[in-house]
């Protein structure tokens, strides 16, 4: 019983288990669509395959033996993993701010363009000081080309899907123009710019095979998106600009801002991408076409990971997977390689088709939750009458006795007594005491 006399009620102890346990039964949901649009889609292509004559089982074992037949063949995957990582996140970043970021393929080819164009013209330093100024070039230019849409969006109300779409032909020509000009190899027998030097150059893992040590920049992109993002501040105001502006600009939050901070880093994870497909290239030059789309299969990664950054690796393997097999896949069988695009298309429908469904399971688990929540703080909010009898509306009939042996018989129920020592009927209260014969006594 509280001293104060009323009792404080315990805190309510399903609301994180309900809570969890929703949280869990929405990610093991997106996680089975992303399954089953996956095995839908290699249905497809095997039926497709089957088709065309060629037999389903070698057409398996030639993808499989393209992607991870030899070190060679698997350091080759991990590579192509870096670059989709990196889009998808960039993808993830401004999806968590309700922006559509279709501009990811131009924003990684500026970010490719500016990074080579650092690496070649910068000489002289050491390798320290020269990559991470190569790195941090693909970034700004892959940012502040995505600032161009972000800031169309906001300032003229042009949408953003239109401008992006619009820029990544831009990006194109701006690459062809680039390797033709400024930083064309002179004497090449095609359009490629000058090898990168050794101090612009990420370092291979193991031996001369083309995976990288850009991985650690996917890592920590990941480790900050995925972990540290959420519990700051800034992630707090991006994701209630996503999830209610309304509700946002209630709170102070200056919605245009965060929405046009969201576009611009999700372009400079794309100029990452960017970059590490030229700093960390097979040939360290700058080609016609060097994207190779990796700016669109992006998204679909991050849409297979269900927008979370955590679950962007797997899934860039994966995707990594399909285009490094595909090649072999040709090759060996002769089923031509737009069954991996076929494949990809499908997985895009059956996700697109299915994200409303899983939004509308989202929408009414949080809407159980928040009652649920509301329930637990009504019934803490009541007094417990097995603790405190006066809110239950019962008193103690047991009379208390003072230190001088005497007992105390005011009800509780009775007149009220104010501090000019009259009651609320306005006569003078009766105090009860020993009479002065028995103080003699």
């Amino acid at each position: 019983m509280s001293t104060s006399g009323v009792s404080e009620a315990p805190a309510p102890r399903r609301q994180l288990p309900n809570a969890l346990g929703s949280s869990l039964l929405l990610r093991t949901t997106s996680f089975g669509v992303s399954i089953g649009a996956i095995a839908v889609g290699f249905g497809v292509a095997l039926v497709l395959i089957t088709v065309t004559g060629a037999s389903p089982g070698e057409s398996v074992r030639a993808l499989v033996d393209g992607a991870v037949g030899s070190p060679a063949a698997t350091a080759s995957l991990a590579a192509k993993t870096v670059p989709l990582g990196l889009v998808a996140l960039g993808w993830i970043v401004a999806a968590q701010a309700r922006r559509v970021n279709i501009g990811l393929e131009g924003q990684m080819i500026v970010g490719g363009v500016v990074s080579a164009a650092v690496g070649l013209s910068v000489d002289g330093l050491p390798i320290w000081v020269h990559l991470p100024l190569a790195v941090l070039a693909g970034a700004v230019g892959g940012g502040a080309y995505a600032a161009i849409c972000a800031l169309l969006w906001e300032r003229r109300g042009v949408n953003e899907i239109f401008s992006a779409l619009m820029l990544n032909i831009v990006a194109v020509q701006i690459a062809a123009w680039v390797i033709r000009g400024p930083l064309a190899e002179g004497g090449a027998s095609f359009a490629r710019t000058g090898e990168l030097p050794e101090s612009a150059r990420w370092g291979r893992v193991v031996g001369t095979y083309v995976f990288s040590w850009d991985w650690v920049v996917l890592v920590a992109a990941v480790v900050v998106v995925g972990v540290v993002l959420p519990r700051t501040t800034a992630g707090f105001r991006l994701r209630l600009v996503g999830a209610n502006p309304e509700a946002a600009t209630f709170a102070g939050v200056r919605t245009a801002r965060v929405s046009v901070a969201a576009f611009v880093a999700s372009g400079a994870l794309a100029g990452l991408a960017g970059s590490s497909m030229i700093l960390a290239g097979e040939t360290y030059r700058m080609t016609d076409g060097f994207a190779a789309e990796y700016g669109y299969v992006g998204i679909v990664v991050a849409l297979v990971a269900g927008n979370g950054a955590l679950a962007v690796i797997p899934a860039a393997v994966f995707f990594s997977f399909l285009r490094q097999g595909g090649g072999l896949l040709e090759a060996r069988v002769g089923v031509p390689l737009s069954i991996v695009t076929i494949t990809t298309g499908t997985v895009i429908i059956l996700l697109a088709s299915a994200s409303r469904p899983v939004e509308r399971l989202r929408t009414r688990r949080a809407g159980a939750a928040a009652a649920g929540t509301g329930t637990s703080r009504r019934r803490a909010s009541r007094p417990d009458a097995d603790d405190d009898p006066a809110a239950a509306g019962t008193t103690d009939p047991t009379p208390t006795t003072d230190p001088a042996g005497t007992t105390d018989l005011t009800d509780p129920t009775g007149p009220e007594t104010d501090v000019s020592g009259t009651d609320a009927s306005g006569t003078e209260p009766t105090v009860s005491g020993p009479t002065s014969e028995e103080v003699r006594t």
